[in-house]
């Protein structure tokens, strides 16, 4: 059962029920392995600074939101940002991250730290929305499957087609 008096925004909502739906209507950058190893899942690339300071991620390029309409930088980036001024992510980024933002070529998002940090890629596992979403108390997600309804009339509903099914493996970019 979820809380319908909860927000349905992965981005800023506590209940522990509706956390375990948005884990199927929403899909991160990165999801933790059972062995604590950062597996992609809407990164199609990455790139580490020999610095260990910046790390660009790429997103998947048939990754797709429920609606249809593809997931981009710009929503990885709008999501980022909402969560790292939110109180649910807020220290999980305040030791390590100083500022996210587009890649220079403008394809990926670059998450600038403010000391090298190896297992950053972990910490990537924040619930990306549409840009136009992230305030929103029930975004559009990318996850297999969608929210629909309230009170005793909601179900989870399989997305036809989801993107996810063919899900690819991420190759490291070389600088």
């Amino acid at each position: 059962a979820y809380n319908s008096d909860r927000s349905m925004n992965p981005l800023i909502g506590y209940s522990f029920n509706n956390r375990v739906l948005f884990s199927l209507m929403y899909q991160p950058l990165f999801a933790v392995s059972s062995s604590y190893e950062a597996v992609p899942i809407l990164c199609s690339a990455f790139q580490v600074a020999p610095s260990n300071m910046i790390y660009t991620c790429y997103v998947e390029p048939g990754a797709r939101f429920s609606d249809g309409s593809p997931v981009t930088a710009e929503d990885v980036l709008a999501s980022y940002q909402y969560a790292m001024e939110n109180d649910y992510y807020k220290a999980r980024f305040q030791y390590y991250l100083a500022e996210v933002k587009l890649s220079s070529d403008g394809t990926g998002v670059s998450f600038m730290l403010t000391t090298p940090y190896e297992n950053f890629l972990l910490l990537l596992d924040v619930p990306i929305v549409k840009a136009s979403d992230v305030a929103s108390d029930h975004p559009i997600g990318s996850g297999p499957y969608t929210f629909q309804g309230s009170g005793m009339n909601a179900s989870l509903n399989k997305v036809h087609n989801w993107w996810g099914e063919k899900i690819a493996k991420v190759p490291v970019r070389n600088n």
